[in-house]
């Protein structure tokens, strides 16, 4: 079986260099493609652009939650609060968790085990 565990995702999204310059994108532990589309449903959905910031996600420890489909989107929300916390340069607190994965139109989806994410959470 697989068991929860509780991973530090970090962003850290900066200016990028020049006028007419697209950001770079630099990801570890999640896939590329996935960033890709939280960033298109920030700006679509919620009006948030990164397209003049370079972009920098990582999963701490060197942990990848690219193994399987459940583990890569469940972090959307954790990635997308991460990425939205750095651009406006406001903390997350340490003792929040975010799961969820979310959706095209902007939508938060269900994610499978969610009392064992959330008693994992707590510990």
């Amino acid at each position: 079986g697989m068991r929860p565990m509780t991973v530090e995702v970090q962003a850290l999204v900066t200016q990028a260099g020049g006028p007419a310059f697209v950001g770079r994108r630099t990801v570890d532990g999640i896939a590329p493609n996935r960033i890709l589309l939280i960033l298109a449903v920030l700006q679509k959905r919620c009006g948030i652009s990164f397209s003049r910031q370079d972009v920098y996600v990582n999963v701490v420890g060197g942990i990848s939650l690219k193994s399987s489909k459940q583990d890569s989107t469940s972090s959307d929300l954790a990635v997308a609060v991460a990425l939205v916390s750095s651009l406006v340069d406001i903390a997350v607190k340490n003792d929040i968790a975010f799961v969820g994965e979310i959706g095209l139109l902007g939508e938060l989806r269900p994610v499978a085990s969610i009392e064992k994410r959330i008693n994992e959470a707590r510990r």
